[in-house]
């Protein structure tokens, strides 16, 4: 179906319609995505603002219950210690509502003779009625004055609900909105109630009356995204505020509001709920959010709703949907743009690729016959240096035999120069020993010549004893003859001690005399030797370098000679090479015709026809041309 147009316009459809496609698909998704998580943060910051709305009203009602409950625990307590007094009773009743400026009544109902059995006594007494039970009911008129009356209809069942549902449940109890006459004026309230017990009944209760005047006014400035409004409904359905006034006090017909409201007080979740409907008081689709509010310890929770125009709340979803379709447009025009550039920058290559291989196969059958006649010569050269090659590599074998055979001398002579210098290491250290030995010689002359000097003086000492004796012996006359005559041959004993000892010492000084020169001797040849030792060690190095040097030029004319067999190798292969180059230009020449024809083909499945293909052709052959220009 595509045959007719260029690779451009083929590539263009194919991949523009898979992009564009691809991007259309993903661009839902994100902004289907993005629409629903923009609609979910606004349902959840309606939740969010119902909570936060439904909480203060809580905290409104509650300071009223936990002011009931504190009432009652204070009076359960007199009852208990039977400390009950009436008139302090009614000042606490009293002061409770002139500290409580919201609190319009404050009041406690007790059964007959519950309190103190005091009844009959106070019939027809402030805050008492014709029973004389204790029903005090301080409230607190349009002027704000404090007036004390006793409460009505507490008995009958409807109107005296305040009364008789938290008695008759002991629960606390906050009583659906209604209409009470306060100091002669009809007003919509609601009574937190809390009962008292003693001994296990309920003996009375405590109350707080609040009108839903102030409630009124502050929900009715709840205006949900500005143009919504909010309601409160009673356990009962009855609208207990409303923006349109004659809705207050009256029954919620509404089926989406009397749906959502009764899931919410049936429910123990706590979870908001939205429900979608049209509003006939804004006029509009709103989405409205039921939050139960539980009072204290109540059972019977009230409905707070907020309503919310489903155009302001889904305003933001709208204006995100937009900017991510504008995107998505402007996205898909620079895509369509790369893509065309894309194709451009692919097709009009090939084009000038199919120029370019045109002008090779021409080159290509003009280099293939010059590549014959070159291959032809280079065979020829090749086999006249392949022979003086092997000439030179004969040459090379003979030189480097001769220096193996000075480097395998150098080493033998090496060798001996080794052993000359480890004998002359040997002698020298034998002379060493020879020059310690008579060192030690010449200590132990000295030793013997100290001992001779001794026996010398002994021999002395014996000499001067055998004179004492001799005369000692002449003294004593003939008795004495006999030991003269030893005395005598000691004294010459000791004489010939002096004399031995005398040639002894003689001796030893010629042989100390004669060590000395021997030790000078031995030192001069061992310097000698250390000489001829450091001068064989540097004979040992120079025939160590002159060996690596020899070593070193057999490894470089093995290397030539390897060089040069390589080279000839090459030579050789270069010879078959150039034969095998002469038949492949002949089949390279061929190849080219097969070449041409291809690239026509080539060319009419880029440009589409042959008018095209010559146009291009004309367009990219003068390329090359331009570009040295610029160049």
């Amino acid at each position: 179906m595509f045959q007719h147009y260029n690779l451009k316009t083929r590539m263009l459809i194919s991949i523009g319609s898979v992009i564009i496609g691809a991007f259309i698909v993903t661009n839902l998704i994100v902004i289907l995505n993005v629409a629903l998580n923009t609609t979910k943060q606004a349902m959840d910051k309606t939740k969010e603002m119902s909570g936060h709305y439904s909480n203060e009203i809580r905290e409104n009602i509650d300071e009223a219950l936990v002011a009931a409950r504190t009432m009652a625990e204070f009076f359960e307590g007199m009852k208990k210690s039977q400390s009950a007094n009436r008139d302090g009773m009614n000042h606490m009743l009293r002061q409770v509502l002139e500290e409580n400026k919201n609190f319009t009544g404050v009041w406690t109902c007790w059964e007959p003779n519950a309190l103190d059995g005091q009844d009959s006594k106070n019939i027809n007494k402030p805050g008492h009625d014709s029973t004389g039970r204790f029903v005090p009911y301080w409230s607190r008129d349009i002027s704000g004055n404090v007036t004390l009356a006793p409460l009505l209809d507490y008995t009958t069942k409807g109107p005296g609900d305040y009364y008789l549902l938290a008695r008759n449940s002991g629960d606390e109890t906050i009583i659906n909105p209604y209409i009470y006459e306060v100091s002669g004026q009809k007003v919509l309230m609601t009574s937190l109630v809390v009962p008292i017990r003693y001994d296990g009944r309920v003996v009375g209760v405590t109350g707080i009356d609040v009108a839903m005047d102030t409630l009124l006014q502050r929900i009715n400035q709840i205006k949900p995204y500005d143009t919504g409004y909010a309601s409160l409904i009673a356990n009962n359905l009855i609208y207990v505020t409303h923006p349109n006034p004659e809705r207050v006090g009256k029954k919620v017909e509404n089926a989406e509001e009397i749906r959502g409201s009764k899931m919410v007080i049936s429910s123990n979740s706590g979870e908001i709920e939205i429900l979608k409907s049209v509003s006939s008081t804004l006029h509009t689709n709103v989405y409205r959010a039921f939050d139960a509010i539980h009072f204290g310890k109540t059972k019977t929770p009230w409905v707070f709703v907020t309503n919310s125009p489903v155009n302001r709340v889904l305003a933001s979803v709208r204006q995100v949907t937009w900017i991510s379709i504008i995107f998505s447009i402007i996205t898909l025009g620079l895509l369509t743009l790369v893509v065309l550039t894309a194709t451009n920058s692919i097709a009009n290559p090939l084009t000038y690729i199919i120029s370019s291989l045109n002008n090779g196969a021409a080159q290509i059958s003009v280099a293939s016959g010059q590549l014959s006649s070159s291959a032809q010569q280079l065979s020829q050269g090749s086999v006249e240096q392949a022979s003086a090659i092997e000439e030179t590599s004969s040459t090379l074998q003979e030189s480097t035999s001769m220096l193996q055979q000075n480097t395998a001398n150098t080493k033998q002579a090496a060798q001996l120069s080794q052993l000359a210098t480890e004998s002359s290491d040997k002698g020298r250290t034998e002379m060493q020993e020879m020059m310690d030995s008579i060192q030690e010689i010449n200590k132990s002359s000295d030793q013997i010549g100290k001992i001779v000097k001794v026996i010398d003086e002994i021999a002395f000492q014996t000499n001067i004893l055998a004179l004492n004796a001799a005369i000692e012996a002449a003294r004593a006359g003939e008795s004495g003859m006999g030991f003269a005559v030893v005395a005598e041959e000691v004294r010459n004993l000791a004489g010939r001690c002096a004399a031995a000892a005398k040639e002894t010492t003689d001796m030893i000084a010629s042989n100390i005399e004669l060590s000395g020169k021997g030790v000078a001797v031995a030192e001069k040849v061992r310097r000698s030797l250390s000489e001829i030792t450091d001068n064989t060690k540097k004979v040992n190095e120079l025939l160590a370098e002159i060996s690596a040097a020899s070593q070193e030029q057999v490894q470089g004319a093995e290397q030539v000679n390897r060089a040069i067999q390589q080279i000839e190798s090459v030579t050789q292969q270069n010879a078959a090479s150039a034969e095998e180059s002469a038949s492949s230009a002949e089949e390279l020449s061929a190849q080219a015709v097969n070449m041409n024809q291809i690239v026509g083909e080539l060319s009419k499945l880029v440009n589409g026809c042959e008018k095209r293909i010559n146009k291009s052709h004309r367009y990219y052959r003068n390329r090359p041309d331009q570009e040295n220009k610029e160049r």
